[in-house]
């Protein structure tokens, strides 16, 4: 297990226990399998292996998770009675965190990240490690440049792969976030360095589930990939959203 030990924040002090083996339950959906089978044809460009997935959780609380909730919780309503924190806690990208709806989102997207990575531990992940994306449809492009890269004949399946997790989580209504992960909280840096990498979460309020659409490319040489390689795949598939 790899544990994040960012300090270099005041909100860092607050410590969320939890275990890494999370709670939230997987929801195995035809349509999602669905989506994954059209993301399976991924293929594997020269020196280059792809891995690209959706998975469904559903955001109803039990065992490790009500543990997390009660911890974080707590920790925030301490922070929010010192007028120290009041800006910090206001610039959250989840919203004012001296507000428990906030901080009960944050916590879905913490322990969505646990139950899709069971071998990593995020509990010490900052809220600014998230931004709030409010365009849906730069999400959509933004992945769809992405696959399309990497995918055969991709524009053939992008109205299927689309409509197919709309019908089962309703983008329209979620709240979108995406995930930015240092050295020290990235599932995947310890194995080769990421040409290019993605995590974006659908969180749907009303249907109480998470949708974490997450993607990446990796040397499989790694040896063979410089660093002024790296800078630029990163540099090119960074994009400003909305």
């Amino acid at each position: 297990t790899i544990k994040n030990q960012n300090t270099t924040n005041t909100l860092a002090q607050v410590s969320i226990i939890t275990s890494s083996t999370s709670s939230m339950k997987y929801l195995d959906i035809p349509e999602i399998n669905s989506c994954n089978d059209i993301l399976s044809r991924a293929r594997f460009a020269e020196n280059l292996e792809i891995d690209l997935r959706v998975n469904v959780f559903s955001c109803k609380q039990a065992g490790d998770d009500k543990k997390v909730y009660h911890t974080l919780n707590s920790s925030y309503s301490e922070l929010a009675k010192s007028p120290n924190y009041e800006e910090e806690l206001s610039t959250s990208p989840f919203g004012n965190l001296k507000f428990s709806s906030s901080r009960k989102t944050f916590i879905h997207m913490v322990s969505t990240l646990n139950a899709a990575f069971p071998d990593y531990d995020f509990s010490n992940t900052q809220p600014e490690a998230f931004t709030h994306i409010k365009n849906l449809y730069s999400v959509v492009n933004d992945i769809d440049s992405t696959l399309n890269t990497v995918i055969n004949n991709y524009q053939f399946h992008t109205d299927k792969l689309w409509s197919l997790f709309n019908e089962i989580q309703n983008l329209e209504e979620c709240e979108i976030y995406s995930f930015l992960p240092d050295l020290e909280n990235n599932p995947w840096e310890d194995d080769a360095p990421s040409l290019w990498s993605f995590y974006y979460f659908f969180f749907n309020k009303n249907l109480k589930r998470v949708a974490l659409f997450y993607g990446r490319a990796k040397p499989i040489d790694d040896l063979t990939t410089s660093i002024e390689e790296l800078e630029y795949y990163e540099g090119n598939f960074q994009m400003e959203l909305d």
